[in-house]
């Protein structure tokens, strides 16, 4: 198992390492392993060979299923294909240094998994493999198998360089108990779901209770970093508006469209005294939650087997323009500099028939990627499940937005708008500042 790569003391942060070492990183893999050449031609399995190595986070519940399952099955395919397993420590971060790290040193893995927003950088800095050729001639990934949602999440300048591995969302949870209290159940005894913002803020503050530390809502993620700012574009997407132009080359979210975004949660913490501020601890959780947003079912979110006694529900998000949110997942992508590209194919088309992936989705409990598989069990009559499917397939969704310079500039637009949750800015104030701040940071 590698350890975390320590690069950050070294000024070689994942800005620091596109910005010195992205040529580089080219050219020393160009060296070690030649220029890209096209897939073989109706190549068969049997003929396929060599030594395929996949770089993979440190993960307990997925490590276990690639050793003792995909590699397994794949090697009875491809009995020539040499297959090894390389786990990263480190978080995503150590798993990105990882492989810029190798790329530059002319060892890159064969294929690696990843965050969505990797393919910025790291199609920036030319390491990863163009699929379009590969695809040609087969069947197993095709744009059409996937919702365009899903299938944004692996283009890099218009073209393919990755295989979805799993996506997910984040509906409206709601706490039926708090609601039950507070005499807002239906005459049928259901939740009453809110279908816009208004009802939603209307019943955020019906179910706030002060005294018993009990709030009607709160926000996805409050921190200062990238996790704040893609829960916020959430209500930016609600809103109409969007984060970056379609050419990536502009931030748009200081908008008319943002501000009204923002101003939204910041009346919700302020004004209305119904959403939880970020400076407020709840102990007890979603038991003093009335709704919130969550990602996946039961099993990934562990209600029932932590907190059995939690009565609770889910809908799509209530809307403003839409109901639309931002599909986030996580991909398998292949390098352009590895000797082992042939087979690196085969296992990413391994990775993206219907049953593989859907075996995969279900060990790690979270959303399928090919558009058959949300027919299947759990996904097809699950309750919590068939709500998270109906999230995904609103039709305004976009995908995650990643171009170079992504994470730094997302880093500095939830610093801004966590200065608005806290207070301290106007929204106004603070997407001009975000706008400047990340704009500097844009690479294009």
């Amino acid at each position: 198992m590698q350890t975390r790569l320590d690069t950050r003391s070294k000024g070689w942060g994942r800005r620091g390492f596109i910005m010195r070492g992205g040529a580089a990183v080219g050219a020393a893999a160009l060296a070690a392993c030649g220029e890209a050449t096209a897939p073989p031609a109706a190549q068969a399995p049997s003929d396929v060979a060599g030594s395929m190595e996949i770089l993979w986070p440190t993960d307990q519940r997925t490590v276990p299923f690639i050793e003792q399952q995909w590699i397994p099955a794949f090697r009875r395919e491809y009995p020539k294909v040499d297959v090894s397993l390389t786990t990263v420590g480190g978080g995503w971060d150590g798993l990105y240094e990882k492989i810029i790290v190798t790329n530059a040193g002319g060892t890159p893995p064969t294929i690696a998994r990843g965050k969505e927003y990797f393919a910025g950088d790291l199609g920036y800095a030319g390491i990863l493999e163009p699929l379009t050729t590969w695809m040609k001639g087969q069947k197993e990934v095709t744009a059409d198998q996937y919702y365009p949602a899903v299938w944004g999440n692996v283009l890099w300048q218009g073209q393919p360089v990755a295989q979805p591995l799993y996506i997910f969302v984040r509906p409206l949870y709601h706490n039926v108990g708090l609601f039950r209290e507070a005499g807002l159940l239906d005459r049928s005894g259901k939740v009453p779901a809110p279908k816009t913002w208004k009802e939603y803020a209307d019943l955020a503050r019906k179910l706030t209770v002060p005294s018993k530390n009990q709030w009607g809502t709160q926000i996805i993620y409050y921190g200062p970093g990238e996790d704040g700012t893609s829960a916020w574009m959430q209500y930016l997407q609600q809103s109409g508006g969007s984060y970056v132009n379609p050419e990536r080359t502009k931030y748009t979210f200081n908008s008319p469209a943002g501000i009204e975004a923002l101003q939204f949660v910041v009346d919700l913490i302020w004004k209305d005294r119904a959403c939880r501020p970020p400076d407020v601890q709840v102990p007890e959780g979603v038991r003093k939650l009335g709704m919130w947003n969550a990602v996946g079912d039961g099993n990934y979110n562990n209600y029932p087997k932590n907190m059995p006694e939690l009565e609770y529900g889910l809908a799509l998000v209530p809307r403003n323009k839409s109901h639309s949110v931002v599909v986030r997942g996580q991909n398998i992508y292949l390098m352009k500099h590895n000797a082992a590209k042939a087979a690196g194919w085969r296992f990413l088309q391994f990775a993206g028939r219907d049953d593989n992936s859907h075996a995969f989705t279900q060990t790690i409990s979270l959303g399928p990627v090919k558009k058959a598989n949300f027919e299947k069990e759990p996904y097809a009559s699950n309750p919590e499940w068939k709500v998270n499917m109906d999230q995904i397939r609103v039709k305004e969704n976009t995908y995650q937005p990643f171009f170079p310079g992504y994470v730094e500039g997302a880093q500095a637009v939830g610093e801004e708008i966590f200065g608005a949750y806290g207070g301290k800015k106007t929204p106004k104030d603070a997407l001009a500042d975000a706008e400047r701040r990340a704009t500097l940071l844009l690479k294009t």
